[in-house]
């Protein structure tokens, strides 16, 4: 163990030694180096300005990147915010063979809301809302459809009709997806 120390530490002080001499010998070598003590205006004037425009446009760049994936963190939070709601929402159908009113209600008036928050949003950064459109139109039809259905003290029994409101909950599900889709791939 200590032959392998001293090995080390008699090849370090070597390499330092001649690493030493290699850069004195550069040194006293210095008065061969040419030096060009002049110059050129015009070309240092370029050089300035092309890399003064090189920052401008990295520095631009990298605030619309960042700007832009600020906005679609913002956007997928909120809509993973609805799609958890509809999840615990679609839970309940899942499990049950009845539905009250007030939960069905509860769920589409914050499902409204919260669409149209998420269109304001995207009006607001100039997106197209045609998917959001389409997730408010299977909601409004999931919420005619569970309405149509029979009812007594306020609860819709969704038994005999569990195949087409499991369709419903997949259609939806999907256009949840393409909304996250088409954010991710923004």
């Amino acid at each position: 163990y200590s032959l392998l120390i001293f090995l080390l530490l008699s090849s370090f002080l070597t390499l330092s030694f001649l690493s030493g001499a290699l850069i004195c010998y550069s040194l006293t070598q210095y008065e061969y180096f040419l030096i060009n003590t002049e110059i050129n205006v015009i070309e240092t004037f370029m050089s300035v300005i092309t890399a003064l425009v090189g920052f401008y446009i990295a520095i631009s760049i990298q605030k619309k990147i960042t700007r832009s994936q600020n906005q679609y963190s913002f956007i997928q939070s909120k809509l993973d915010t609805l799609w958890s709601e509809f999840n615990n929402f679609s839970q309940i159908l899942n499990f049950d063979n009845k539905i009250e009113l007030i939960v069905l209600t509860k769920f589409t008036k914050d499902s409204y809301q919260s669409i149209s928050f998420l269109k304001n949003i995207y009006a607001a950064y100039d997106l197209k809302d045609n998917s959001l459109t389409n997730l408010e139109k299977n909601i409004e039809e999931f919420e005619k459809y569970i309405c149509a259905l029979p009812i007594s003290d306020n609860v819709y029994s969704i038994l005999e009709n569990k195949t087409e409101i499991n369709n419903q909950i997949l259609s939806i599900s999907k256009s949840f997806r393409v909304i996250l889709k088409e954010i991710n791939n923004s």
